[in-house]
């Protein structure tokens, strides 16, 4: 993992003032939604693929395959690509 800052993940290495890209497919999606400022109902009804629950699942990391259409969806809806929210590549940059 790069050592690209994110806002509102917080950084155990730096005494919590800095920010650190989360480790997991569902911290990333979780970390993506909460600085989006939306709650799980509302990303879940922007995919239009998955119910609140399963996004539960995802962010908790529960479900860790979510179906290929699934990603896309939270992908687009999170302005990110699919390969930053299942591995981290192409770590988002908070100032573009």
């Amino acid at each position: 993992m790069n050592g690209r800052r994110m806002p509102g993940v917080a950084c155990p290495h730096c005494g919590g003032s800095g920010t650190v890209p989360p480790d997991t497919m569902g911290q990333r999606i979780r970390a993506l939604r909460v600085q989006a400022g939306w709650k799980q109902s509302e990303l879940a009804a922007k995919t239009g693929l998955i119910s609140e629950k399963n996004l539960g699942c995802i962010e908790q990391g529960s479900n860790q395959n979510p179906p290929l259409a699934a990603l896309r969806a939270l992908a687009k809806a999170l302005g990110v690509t699919v390969g930053y929210l299942v591995d981290g590549e192409n770590f988002p940059d908070p100032l573009a």
